[in-house]
């Protein structure tokens, strides 16, 4: 589309029927969004085109889910404030059994997939998950963690460090003082925030 806004309006958004929307939520009418009847989504929330959200989803504040995105909430996702996910990110709560034990896909009864994973997924706030990553089932990412590109993580994570790979490893500290900008961007101290990140 060029030109014109391909966001659903506050009042569209509204008669969708989610549990709660929250203001200043941007959803692209471009997304496939299933379920919606159970998720939640807060304040200032951007959803970009072609990103497909399903099942039980809760969404924080100051959240940002780019293109091409994927939230499969089978047992739940939760995002806490302040995240963004690049491109791509794939981030799922089940899985199949790739051992040949059990049968596997949607179709099948429930009863004859019996080594199928689901666990719900959380993350913690401040954290940036990077373009094209895989978050697997049950795992914690927790706050201010970083995530690269092209990474795959099937491990929770520690508090405030960068992570890398395949499979995703930590791979140095994040610096905390994320936290003290936020706070300064949200009350609006934006000269003060400015000379800080200049002197950085």
């Amino acid at each position: 589309m060029i030109g014109g806004s391909n966001f659903y309006t506050e009042e569209e958004l509204a008669n969708i029927g989610f549990l709660h929307v929250g203001k200043n939520v941007k959803i692209s009418k471009l997304a496939s969004i299933y379920k919606h009847e159970n998720m939640s989504i807060g304040d200032n929330v951007r959803i970009e085109d072609f990103c497909i959200i399903n099942g039980n989803v809760r969404i924080g504040n100051n959240v940002t889910i780019c293109s091409f995105c994927l939230l499969d909430g089978y047992a739940g996702i939760t995002i806490d404030d302040d995240v963004t996910l690049a491109a791509k990110v794939s981030i799922h709560s089940g899985t199949d059994d790739y051992s040949g034990k059990s049968l596997f896909g949607t179709y099948i009864p429930s009863k004859y997939r019996k080594h199928h994973i689901s666990a719900e997924v959380k993350i913690k706030s401040h954290c940036l998950i990077g373009d094209s990553s895989i978050i697997m089932p049950g795992l914690v990412l927790e706050e201010g963690t970083a995530i690269g590109a092209n990474s795959f993580l099937k491990e929770s994570t520690t508090p405030w460090g960068i992570y890398a790979g395949t499979p995703a490893c930590r791979i140095r500290e994040r610096s905390r003082d994320l936290i003290g900008h936020y706070q300064l961007f949200i009350e609006g101290n934006l000269t003060e925030l400015s000379e800080m990140l200049r002197d950085k």
